[in-house]
């Protein structure tokens, strides 16, 4: 892309933008021949994504982050974003991150001139139609539309030509988005080659590639445990059973600050006082604010770094994908009585000057009382960017073999009574990983699933409407349910209705020959 890509670039490093872009919601025929033949089909399962394209083109991932698909001699482009949204910007509105983009442009662009901005009621959909110049005075026209779920998580998708050419290659244009698909990256069913080991006492074994280093910290509930590569330590896997705490209450933190200085100053006898003076404060800290705040801000505290020397110094931490707690992980939590948030998240970081991407599972629970918060627990997976694809099932798998010894747990149960059915709900939960990230993967496909189905509707100006007498979902015209809705009298079927999140998942049927 010529213009979006150079813009685009900006917004990587911006602080919140990690998506997606969609498509058109200008009036158009249904496309035609070129979806049917596909003369060029892309399937990257690397990245996660199949496109078809026409001949000629090209498509990439650029920066790990958007897809850009090539034509024309460079002179036609399309881009295709996944969106996630981060700490408070994560209830930001279609149109809210539309006018950031459009003011972003504006500064590389003197000339950008808006032909065309519209939206939905509810703002999770907003189209631009614009016009530019390049250094090189070639005149374009392109589109750019937004859309976001109310959970931060969307797209943002466009496309772009000469100006002179834009009526005649819109139709193919928006038919290369709409033929975008997310598909499983072949990291899910990666070979896994893994060998034993053990702690030297003997309390944990888990299984990790040949030559890798195996260490443990701490004890009980706060066991550590970290499986990495000698030679390149960016590939690691860490459980942490509990990791913290940290402040998230200002007006305690400034009481404990002021406490502890009182204390030193008489001289008295202060237990503890430099570390607890040393914990950072996370001001309304949730499992996401763990990740990109807690988890590198305790990496600097002297305590975690003698117990826990392995710990790893990251930094640039950057969510780009984030999912709910599978609903029986929560339950657990939730019969506990103790306030907690929790997630599995994916997130790109720095460590030790290398770009890696990583996988996060993280709980966690408040403590009102002392203003306190911790990660009970926190699992973290990671590998350089452009490996952690591939290594993902290895560390997948390497954390889910993770198991503690009945011994161990049994003593651990005798010193902290009061704690022996958590400390046995977090070796059940160190053992059962796989299902608790094979759960976070599922409900992510089906999430981004839905969200792709519907701006590719969008973009082919359709929609989608579901017969329960039958079973049965329709492709139907846009606006046609807002017609049928006041109109049902006229129909045989009287009780469509639209699509939940689950019914997205049925195979459409075309409308105009199945609805009587």
């Amino acid at each position: 892309m010529i213009k979006f890509k150079n813009t685009l670039l900006l917004l990587i490093f911006s602080v919140f933008v990690f998506g997606c872009v969609c498509a058109g919601l200008n009036n158009i025929n249904t496309p035609g021949s070129f979806l049917n033949t596909c003369p060029n089909q892309v399937n990257d399962a690397k990245n996660g994504y199949s496109l078809c394209l026409p001949q000629g083109w090209k498509s990439e991932i650029v920066s790990n982050q958007y897809l850009l698909a090539e034509g024309d001699n460079g002179d036609s482009s399309v881009i295709i974003w996944p969106l996630v949204l981060g700490g408070e910007f994560r209830s930001i509105n279609a149109l809210q991150l539309t006018n950031f983009i459009v003011g972003q442009v504006k500064q590389e662009y003197p000339d950008f001139t808006v032909v065309n901005i519209s939206s939905n009621s509810d703002k999770t959909l907003v189209q631009v139609v614009a016009t530019y110049s390049d250094q090189n005075n070639k005149k374009f026209k392109g589109v750019l539309t937004t859309f976001m779920d109310p959970n931060g998580n969307g797209f943002l998708a466009g496309y772009e030509t000469l100006a002179a050419n834009f009526n005649t290659r819109e139709p193919e244009l928006r038919e290369i988005l709409a033929s975008y698909k997310i598909v499983k990256p072949e990291s899910a069913s990666a070979a896994v080659n893994l060998v034993s080991y053990q702690s030297q006492g003997g309390e944990v074994t888990l299984q990790a590639p040949p030559n890798w280093q195996i260490g443990t910290a701490g004890s009980c509930a706060g066991l550590a445990v970290i499986a990495r590569d000698s030679q390149n330590p960016v590939k690691q896997m860490i459980a942490f059973t509990e990791l913290g705490p940290v402040y998230y209450d200002p007006a305690i933190k400034q009481q404990s600050d002021e406490y502890y200085a009182t204390c030193r100053q008489l001289g008295a006898v202060c237990p503890g006082a430099d570390t607890i003076a040393q914990l950072p404060l996370v001001t309304n800290v949730d499992s996401e604010r763990y990740i990109t705040e807690a988890f590198p801000a305790l990496g600097t505290v002297d305590l975690v770094r003698q117990i826990a020397p392995f710990y790893p110094e990251i930094s640039n931490v950057q969510i780009i994908d984030r999912q709910p707690l599978p609903q029986d992980v929560a339950n657990l939590y939730t019969q506990s009585g103790i306030p907690f948030d929790g997630g599995t998240y994916y997130a790109t970081f720095t460590q030790g000057g290398i770009a890696a991407k990583g996988r996060f599972l993280v709980v966690v629970t408040y403590y009102p009382v002392a203003g306190f918060a911790a990660a009970t627990p926190l699992y973290m997976i990671s590998a350089p960017v452009d490996e952690f694809d591939s290594l993902e099932a290895t560390l997948v798998k390497t954390a889910e073999s993770i198991k503690l010894s009945d011994p161990y747990v049994k003593n651990c149960q005798a010193q902290q009574r009061a704690q022996a059915e958590a400390q046995r709900n977090i070796a059940n939960t160190l053992s059962e990983t796989s299902d608790i990230i094979t759960k976070g993967w599922e409900a992510r496909q089906e999430t981004y699933d839905r969200i792709s189905q519907k701006w590719s509707d969008t973009i082919l100006s359709r929609e989608r409407v579901y017969n329960p007498d039958k079973g049965e979902v329709y492709d139907v015209s846009n606006g046609f349910y807002d017609y049928y809705n006041t109109h049902r009298e006229e129909f045989e079927f009287k009780n469509m209705r639209e699509l939940t999140p689950q019914e997205y998942q049925e195979v459409p049927l075309d409308g105009r020959l199945n609805i009587k």
